[in-house]
């Protein structure tokens, strides 16, 4: 299913996961977030396949999702001024991976 902006939907996933330190300290090769913790802004640098679809979800300590976005391309920006501060998981999903990490929001 392709949606309006090239983002598509699939319902089949191979689930990677990597330890919270992977986002936290820049170890995974294929994917950037940065600056952790964040204030206003997070950046995700794609570095596999910026060709495709990149879907990114933040999510709550109780497991919903709070913000979720799809991008192409090798970067994009979300806002996440509107978070409380805390820890959540982030969530990027290309192809058929699954990265996760923390994310953490401290507002100052």
């Amino acid at each position: 299913h392709v949606t309006n902006n090239g983002c598509y939907s699939d319902t089949s996933t191979e689930v990677v996961i990597v330890g919270p330190q992977a986002i936290l300290d820049n170890s995974n090769p294929k994917l950037r977030v940065y600056p952790n913790p964040a204030d206003d802004f997070i950046h995700v640098i794609n570095l596999f396949d910026p060709l495709q679809a990149c879907f990114v979800e933040i999510v709550d300590v109780r497991g919903s999702i709070i913000l979720s976005t799809c991008f192409q391309g090798s970067s994009v920006s979300i806002d996440v001024s509107e978070l409380q501060g805390g820890i959540y998981m982030i969530r990027i999903r290309q192809h058929q991976e699954i990265t996760m990490g923390t994310l953490a929001i401290l507002h100052q």
